[in-house]
């Protein structure tokens, strides 16, 4: 008889449970997680109603954390209310990181993204994580975002820790 191999200790950071395919059964899984060696995990918003959610499942389940924010491709989402309710839940204690966001200039409402970038990061430097997305190609912006984290004023600059999910293939891989 095999031996069935334990695994404590599993911090997933990077989670879409907020997907449809997990509408079924979403409940049990969240219950059997601890279980099976999982202690924590970021569920991370898209937008602002999948953010909502997120937040939602983080304040449910001791073991979950939020990350809030509109993925590259939803900026024709932007509001100026989304915005401001995004920065909201920035302040709530179980959202760790603001994301995910990025810089990914093959979507059309995306020209000018470092500056949406920009825009996002300024007000909450104080949110100790970030889950950023950028496509290889972009990494010339990525330093200049860099350089920018580095040169902000203080009290505002701070060493930023983040996830960067880069990559260099099409849509259907991405």
């Amino acid at each position: 008889m095999q031996e069935e191999m334990q695994y404590h200790g599993i911090f997933d950071s990077h989670a879409h449970y907020d997907d449809s395919r997990f509408q079924e059964d979403r409940e049990e899984i969240f219950a059997s997680l601890p279980s099976l060696g999982v202690c924590g995990l970021i569920n991370v918003g898209c937008n602002l109603e999948s953010s909502r959610t997120a937040l939602q499942y983080a304040e449910q389940y001791d073991y979950v954390y939020a990350a809030v924010g509109y993925h590259p491709e939803q900026a024709a989402e932007y509001t100026e209310n989304g915005i401001a309710e995004i920065r909201e839940m920035l302040r709530r204690p179980k959202t760790v990181a603001i994301g995910e966001i990025g810089l990914d200039y093959y979507w059309p409402a995306l020209n000018g993204s470092l500056r949406w970038l920009r825009n996002w990061i300024s007000p909450s430097l104080s949110i100790p994580g970030m889950l950023l997305r950028i496509r290889s190609k972009l990494l010339r912006d990525f330093q200049r975002f860099a350089e920018w984290c580095i040169a902000s004023p203080a009290p505002q600059r701070r060493q930023l820790l983040w996830s960067r999910w880069v990559f260099s293939s099409d849509l259907p891989v991405s």
